[in-house]
């Protein structure tokens, strides 16, 4: 997956939460770089091992 992949789903994905809280459990990576979200969707990033 590239960054720009994921960046497009997410904003997707987050568009379609509206009104609801949502938690996305995101690997740390450099295919998925930060976003900026509205309130609705959380992204936690966690390291892989």
């Amino acid at each position: 997956m590239t960054g720009l992949l994921f960046q497009d789903f997410v904003h997707w994905f987050d568009a379609r939460m509206t009104h609801r809280k949502v938690l996305l459990i995101v690997e740390n990576c450099p295919a998925h770089p930060k976003q900026d979200l509205d309130d609705s969707t959380v992204l936690p990033y966690v390291s892989s091992k």
